[in-house]
């Protein structure tokens, strides 16, 4: 994801919590999402703790931590596991505004 990416949900998520979404919800009653909400956060929970599980089981060898500027060579099992957890969070992302709108 590229800084465009993040910038783009950024706006998108601003447009649809103060523009969009208000005023598809106007006139409507409140959506019923609790069961949705608690099958989304046990597949949070599940998603996440494969993903740790996987990149503790990957090799530390792949990796190199320093307090130095070094060309960092990740193999594809690490690349793989990391855009995971982006999508993961992208999902989270787009959770609050699920939230922000309960709230108001």
């Amino acid at each position: 994801m590229g800084c465009k990416a993040v910038l783009a949900n950024i706006i998108a998520y601003i447009l649809f919590v103060k523009y969009i979404g208000p005023k598809f919800m106007k006139f409507k009653k409140p959506y019923e999402l609790t069961n949705l909400i608690r099958i989304y956060n046990l597949f949070q929970i599940v998603s996440c703790a494969i993903l740790v599980f996987k990149l503790v089981q990957i090799d530390r060898s792949t990796i190199e931590l320093g307090f130095t500027c070094k060309q960092v060579q990740l193999n594809n099992q690490v690349a793989y596991y990391f855009w995971w957890t982006m999508c993961l969070k992208l999902t989270e992302f787009l959770e609050t505004t699920e939230l922000r709108e309960e709230s108001e």
